[in-house]
Protein backbone atom coordinates (compact mmCIF):
# COMPACT_ATOMS: atom_id res chain seq x y z
CA UNK A 1 0.00 0.00 0.00
CA UNK A 2 1.36 3.58 -1.11
CA UNK A 3 -0.05 6.46 0.82
CA UNK A 4 0.81 9.60 -1.47
CA UNK A 5 -2.14 11.69 0.81
CA UNK A 6 -4.35 11.80 3.39
CA UNK A 7 -7.07 11.59 1.87
CA UNK A 8 -5.72 8.46 -0.90
CA UNK A 9 -4.31 5.40 -0.73
CA UNK A 10 -3.43 4.12 -4.00
CA UNK A 11 -3.79 0.82 -2.51
CA UNK A 12 -3.06 -2.01 -5.21
CA UNK A 13 -5.27 -4.61 -3.29
CA UNK A 14 -7.65 -4.28 -1.09
CA UNK A 15 -8.98 -7.31 0.83
CA UNK A 16 -12.38 -7.33 2.05
CA UNK A 17 -12.67 -10.12 5.37
CA UNK A 18 -14.88 -8.26 7.95
CA UNK A 19 -18.19 -10.27 8.20
CA UNK A 20 -20.23 -12.64 10.90
CA UNK A 21 -20.27 -16.13 11.15
CA UNK A 22 -23.13 -18.34 11.03
CA UNK A 23 -25.29 -18.56 13.73
CA UNK A 24 -27.03 -21.87 15.01
CA UNK A 25 -30.65 -21.39 13.27
CA UNK A 26 -29.09 -19.00 10.49
CA UNK A 27 -30.24 -19.52 6.31
CA UNK A 28 -27.31 -19.44 3.92
CA UNK A 29 -29.10 -16.23 2.60
CA UNK A 30 -29.49 -14.56 6.09
CA UNK A 31 -25.84 -14.77 6.37
CA UNK A 32 -25.74 -13.10 2.81
CA UNK A 33 -27.74 -10.36 3.72
CA UNK A 34 -25.51 -9.61 6.77
CA UNK A 35 -22.26 -9.82 5.72
CA UNK A 36 -23.29 -7.93 2.47
CA UNK A 37 -23.96 -5.41 4.19
CA UNK A 38 -21.14 -4.87 5.81
CA UNK A 39 -19.05 -5.31 2.53
CA UNK A 40 -20.78 -2.31 0.81
CA UNK A 41 -20.26 -0.22 3.37
CA UNK A 42 -16.59 -0.92 2.81
CA UNK A 43 -16.46 -1.29 -0.48
CA UNK A 44 -17.95 3.01 -0.44
CA UNK A 45 -15.82 4.13 2.00
CA UNK A 46 -12.71 2.88 0.56
CA UNK A 47 -13.15 2.90 -3.53
CA UNK A 48 -13.10 6.72 -3.60
CA UNK A 49 -9.90 6.22 -1.78
CA UNK A 50 -7.95 3.44 -3.86
CA UNK A 51 -9.95 3.63 -7.64
CA UNK A 52 -7.42 1.28 -9.11
CA UNK A 53 -7.63 -1.07 -6.82
CA UNK A 54 -8.46 -5.10 -7.08
CA UNK A 55 -10.83 -6.80 -4.49
CA UNK A 56 -10.27 -9.68 -2.88
CA UNK A 57 -13.37 -11.26 -1.57
CA UNK A 58 -12.81 -13.79 1.39
CA UNK A 59 -16.20 -13.00 3.93
CA UNK A 60 -18.30 -15.83 3.26
CA UNK A 61 -20.05 -16.30 1.02
CA UNK A 62 -17.71 -15.30 -0.39
CA UNK A 63 -19.21 -15.91 -4.67
CA UNK A 64 -22.52 -13.90 -3.46
CA UNK A 65 -20.49 -11.20 -2.18
CA UNK A 66 -18.24 -10.65 -4.47
CA UNK A 67 -21.16 -10.00 -6.97
CA UNK A 68 -22.66 -7.55 -3.91
CA UNK A 69 -19.27 -5.69 -4.30
CA UNK A 70 -19.04 -6.09 -8.52
CA UNK A 71 -22.56 -4.51 -8.45
CA UNK A 72 -21.33 -1.81 -6.23
CA UNK A 73 -18.75 -0.77 -8.03
CA UNK A 74 -19.44 -1.15 -11.54
CA UNK A 75 -16.02 -1.96 -12.71
CA UNK A 76 -13.87 -3.95 -14.71
CA UNK A 77 -14.92 -7.95 -14.27
CA UNK A 78 -11.23 -8.56 -13.07
CA UNK A 79 -10.97 -6.28 -10.34
CA UNK A 80 -13.59 -7.96 -8.10
CA UNK A 81 -11.98 -11.64 -7.00
CA UNK A 82 -13.85 -14.44 -4.93
CA UNK A 83 -11.12 -16.82 -3.19
CA UNK A 84 -13.65 -19.37 -4.42
CA UNK A 85 -12.77 -22.13 -4.47
CA UNK A 86 -9.17 -21.74 -4.30
CA UNK A 87 -8.52 -23.45 -0.49
CA UNK A 88 -11.04 -26.63 -1.90
CA UNK A 89 -9.08 -27.20 -4.71
CA UNK A 90 -5.87 -26.91 -2.29
CA UNK A 91 -7.66 -29.46 0.16
CA UNK A 92 -8.47 -31.73 -3.16
CA UNK A 93 -5.05 -32.09 -3.95
CA UNK A 94 -3.70 -33.12 -0.98
CA UNK A 95 -6.20 -35.52 -0.53
CA UNK A 96 -5.48 -37.18 -4.07
CA UNK A 97 -1.91 -36.65 -2.93
CA UNK A 98 -2.50 -39.14 -0.77
CA UNK A 99 -4.90 -41.52 -2.21
CA UNK A 100 -2.49 -42.13 -5.19
CA UNK A 101 1.11 -41.31 -3.88
CA UNK A 102 2.16 -38.52 -5.88
CA UNK A 103 3.01 -35.04 -4.53
CA UNK A 104 0.07 -32.28 -4.54
CA UNK A 105 2.39 -30.17 -7.33
CA UNK A 106 2.56 -32.87 -9.61
CA UNK A 107 -1.51 -33.17 -9.82
CA UNK A 108 -3.51 -30.65 -11.60
CA UNK A 109 -7.31 -31.19 -10.80
CA UNK A 110 -9.46 -28.67 -9.98
CA UNK A 111 -12.98 -27.75 -7.86
CA UNK A 112 -14.98 -25.69 -9.31
CA UNK A 113 -18.31 -23.53 -8.86
CA UNK A 114 -19.70 -22.46 -5.79
CA UNK A 115 -17.41 -22.66 -2.93
CA UNK A 116 -20.07 -24.35 -0.96
CA UNK A 117 -21.95 -27.43 -1.11
CA UNK A 118 -22.50 -27.64 -4.69
CA UNK A 119 -19.23 -27.36 -5.71
CA UNK A 120 -18.34 -29.75 -8.37
CA UNK A 121 -14.73 -31.50 -8.88
CA UNK A 122 -13.58 -31.39 -12.87
CA UNK A 123 -12.77 -35.09 -13.34
CA UNK A 124 -12.74 -35.57 -16.93
CA UNK A 125 -9.65 -32.79 -17.15
CA UNK A 126 -7.55 -34.02 -13.92
CA UNK A 127 -4.08 -34.43 -14.77
CA UNK A 128 -1.23 -37.03 -12.38
CA UNK A 129 2.25 -36.68 -13.28
CA UNK A 130 1.70 -34.82 -16.46
CA UNK A 131 -1.28 -37.92 -17.84
CA UNK A 132 -4.83 -37.87 -17.86
CA UNK A 133 -6.21 -39.30 -14.59
CA UNK A 134 -7.73 -42.39 -16.39
CA UNK A 135 -4.32 -42.63 -17.69
CA UNK A 136 -2.67 -42.82 -14.82
CA UNK A 137 -5.45 -45.06 -12.85
CA UNK A 138 -4.76 -47.89 -15.37
CA UNK A 139 -0.93 -47.59 -15.73
CA UNK A 140 -0.75 -47.72 -12.08
CA UNK A 141 -3.44 -49.91 -10.72
CA UNK A 142 -4.57 -47.27 -8.36
CA UNK A 143 -8.46 -47.08 -7.88
CA UNK A 144 -10.57 -44.18 -7.68
CA UNK A 145 -13.92 -44.89 -8.86
CA UNK A 146 -17.28 -43.84 -8.35
CA UNK A 147 -17.56 -44.17 -4.43
CA UNK A 148 -14.08 -43.03 -4.03
CA UNK A 149 -14.86 -40.03 -5.96
CA UNK A 150 -17.96 -39.29 -4.29
CA UNK A 151 -15.81 -39.57 -1.17
CA UNK A 152 -13.42 -37.22 -2.01
CA UNK A 153 -16.05 -34.46 -2.68
CA UNK A 154 -17.68 -35.13 0.44
CA UNK A 155 -13.76 -34.95 2.47
CA UNK A 156 -13.46 -31.63 0.50
CA UNK A 157 -17.18 -30.31 1.56
CA UNK A 158 -16.22 -31.21 5.07
CA UNK A 159 -13.08 -30.09 5.64
CA UNK A 160 -13.84 -27.19 6.67
CA UNK A 161 -17.21 -28.10 8.62
CA UNK A 162 -14.12 -30.48 10.76
CA UNK A 163 -12.02 -27.66 11.08
CA UNK A 164 -14.64 -25.41 13.17
CA UNK A 165 -15.72 -27.64 15.04
CA UNK A 166 -12.49 -28.72 16.28
CA UNK A 167 -10.93 -24.87 17.07
CA UNK A 168 -14.03 -22.35 16.16
CA UNK A 169 -12.61 -20.87 12.53
CA UNK A 170 -10.45 -21.59 9.43
CA UNK A 171 -7.83 -19.15 10.14
CA UNK A 172 -4.86 -20.92 8.24
CA UNK A 173 -5.87 -22.23 5.44
CA UNK A 174 -7.98 -19.29 4.12
CA UNK A 175 -5.18 -16.91 4.79
CA UNK A 176 -2.56 -19.12 3.01
CA UNK A 177 -5.18 -18.84 0.18
CA UNK A 178 -5.42 -15.31 0.45
CA UNK A 179 -1.53 -14.84 0.65
CA UNK A 180 -1.76 -16.64 -2.97
CA UNK A 181 -4.28 -14.77 -4.98
CA UNK A 182 -2.36 -11.30 -3.33
CA UNK A 183 1.31 -12.66 -4.58
CA UNK A 184 0.15 -13.13 -7.91
CA UNK A 185 -1.53 -9.61 -8.32
CA UNK A 186 1.56 -7.84 -6.97
CA UNK A 187 3.82 -10.29 -8.79
CA UNK A 188 2.15 -10.24 -11.41
CA UNK A 189 2.40 -14.04 -11.74
CA UNK A 190 -0.04 -15.22 -13.68
CA UNK A 191 -0.95 -18.06 -11.56
CA UNK A 192 -4.00 -20.14 -12.44
CA UNK A 193 -5.74 -20.56 -9.33
CA UNK A 194 -9.49 -21.37 -9.57
CA UNK A 195 -10.74 -18.06 -8.48
CA UNK A 196 -14.28 -16.32 -9.01
CA UNK A 197 -15.19 -13.41 -11.45
CA UNK A 198 -18.94 -12.08 -12.35
CA UNK A 199 -18.59 -13.97 -15.50
CA UNK A 200 -21.14 -12.97 -18.49
CA UNK A 201 -22.54 -16.40 -18.46
CA UNK A 202 -21.74 -19.77 -17.24
CA UNK A 203 -23.49 -22.80 -18.38
CA UNK A 204 -26.51 -20.46 -19.34
CA UNK A 205 -26.61 -18.62 -16.28
CA UNK A 206 -26.17 -15.12 -16.47
CA UNK A 207 -23.87 -12.57 -14.42
CA UNK A 208 -22.66 -15.29 -11.79
CA UNK A 209 -19.98 -15.27 -10.06
CA UNK A 210 -18.34 -18.82 -9.66
CA UNK A 211 -15.07 -20.24 -9.52
CA UNK A 212 -13.25 -21.35 -13.09
CA UNK A 213 -9.47 -21.84 -13.42
CA UNK A 214 -8.40 -18.40 -13.78
CA UNK A 215 -5.01 -16.77 -14.53
CA UNK A 216 -4.48 -14.29 -11.61
CA UNK A 217 -1.70 -11.49 -12.31
CA UNK A 218 -1.55 -7.65 -11.66
CA UNK A 219 -4.94 -6.91 -13.96
CA UNK A 220 -7.02 -9.55 -11.81
CA UNK A 221 -8.41 -12.44 -12.30
CA UNK A 222 -9.29 -13.42 -16.39
CA UNK A 223 -10.62 -16.23 -17.91
CA UNK A 224 -8.28 -17.37 -20.67
CA UNK A 225 -10.00 -20.68 -21.68
CA UNK A 226 -13.06 -22.19 -20.49
CA UNK A 227 -12.59 -26.07 -18.89
CA UNK A 228 -13.11 -28.88 -20.73
CA UNK A 229 -15.79 -30.69 -18.67
CA UNK A 230 -18.46 -33.66 -19.67
CA UNK A 231 -21.54 -33.73 -19.70
CA UNK A 232 -22.38 -34.54 -15.79
CA UNK A 233 -20.04 -31.72 -14.79
CA UNK A 234 -21.31 -28.98 -17.08
CA UNK A 235 -25.07 -29.96 -15.59
CA UNK A 236 -23.28 -29.83 -11.67
CA UNK A 237 -21.87 -26.57 -12.96
CA UNK A 238 -24.97 -25.29 -14.14
CA UNK A 239 -26.65 -26.08 -10.83
CA UNK A 240 -24.00 -24.68 -8.92
CA UNK A 241 -24.42 -21.13 -10.56
CA UNK A 242 -28.18 -20.92 -10.35
CA UNK A 243 -27.68 -21.29 -6.58
CA UNK A 244 -24.97 -18.84 -6.69
CA UNK A 245 -26.95 -16.16 -8.90
CA UNK A 246 -30.28 -17.19 -6.77
CA UNK A 247 -28.92 -15.98 -3.62
CA UNK A 248 -27.17 -13.03 -5.72
CA UNK A 249 -30.27 -11.73 -6.59
CA UNK A 250 -31.90 -11.90 -3.78
CA UNK A 251 -29.32 -9.75 -1.66
CA UNK A 252 -29.20 -7.27 -4.17
CA UNK A 253 -32.99 -7.00 -4.91
CA UNK A 254 -33.44 -6.67 -0.37
CA UNK A 255 -30.60 -3.66 -0.89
Amino acid sequence: MRATTRTRLDADVVVITAGVGVKPGQTRLELAKTNAAIAAEIVDRIAPLAPDAIYVIATNPCDVLAGVVFDRLRCARERVISTGTSLDTGRLRSLLSERLGVVAPGIHAYVVGEHGESAVIAWSGATVSGMPLETFLSRTGKELGPASRDLVLRSVHEAAKLIKEGKGATHYGIASAIGRICQAIVHNADLILTVGIVHPEVEGVPEVCVSLPMVVNGGGAQLLAYPELNPTERESLRRSARIVKEATDSVLLDR
